[in-house]
Parts: structure tokens; sequence; C-alpha cells
């Protein structure tokens, strides 16, 4: 649903608790299950910052470019729908040298 999510609206996930209830396909012992939506959705998280990785040839996703802002609340998530184009500030080691 999110792709057809408009340019400025906001995703809201409720019911998360069940990532972590063993009945529900989650676990309370491993925070990171692979199958539930909370390790997914924490899986998003580093592409809100997808302009510094340091990745040669890395290619945003959707979300990546798309996903400007996230809350986590207690069972309950939102998302907030944008460009996510700003950019780094990062100054290349090269740069550092020459001052």
């Amino acid at each position: 649903m999110f792709p057809l999510l408009a340019a400025d609206g906001i995703y809201v996930v409720e019911d998360t608790q069940t990532s972590y209830w063993p009945d529900m396909g989650g676990s309370s012992d491993k925070g990171n299950a692979s199958q539930t939506m909370m390790t997914f959705f924490k899986s998003l998280t580093d592409g809100l910052n997808h302009a510094e990785f340091i990745q040669p040839g890395y290619v945003p996703s959707d979300y990546d470019r798309h996903i400007v802002s996230m809350h986590f609340y207690h069972n309950l998530l939102f998302i907030y729908k944008g460009l996510n184009d700003e950019g780094s500030n990062r100054i290349s080691h090269n740069e550092v040298r020459r001052k």
C-alpha cells in the first residue's frame, strides 16, 4: 500500500506487539526475528540515511528514496512519505587532505 500513498502521506501500522508473540509468528527472546513486521520496519531505518552510505554503486530502494521519517511508539508506527533527497554533507577524505 505504501507506493499508493500520497507523496506527503502518513502510513500508520498498528498492533506491532504481535512481532513479539510466538503464537503470532513473533519472538520475545529474539528481537530480530526475520519474519516479523517490526524487524522489517527496523531494517528500513537505515535507508533514512542512504546518502551517507559509503558503498560505490549503491542504488537507493524506493523506501530509501521516499521515507522521510519513522516514529515508533508502543504497538504503533508512523511512516512519513516524501522525497528523501537531502544528500550528504560529508567531506571526502581527499578534500580534507587538501585543506
